[in-house]
């Protein structure tokens, strides 16, 4: 797996705040539930994984120092 996508949505949030509206959108728990990794994640809710990495790459866009940036899915 690529570097970020096997974090946990809790860790994503706690590294940059603004990403916990994508997650709340999308029905995904960042709280409570926040130790499930984003694809695990996506595949419980059903959410699409490269939609959900490309909102989550544009929040990050500017924040150079921030992990998360450019993530893919990998297969």
């Amino acid at each position: 797996m690529e570097k970020g996508i096997d974090q946990s949505v809790g860790e994503i949030v706690a590294a940059n705040f603004k990403t916990a509206k994508i997650f709340t959108n999308q029905g995904i728990d960042f709280c409570c539930g926040g130790n499930m990794g984003i694809a695990d994640a996506c595949q419980k809710k059903g959410v699409n994984l490269d939609k959900l990495l490309q909102e989550l790459n544009e929040v990050n866009a500017g924040n150079i120092s921030d992990q998360y940036a450019n993530l893919t899915a990998v297969e």
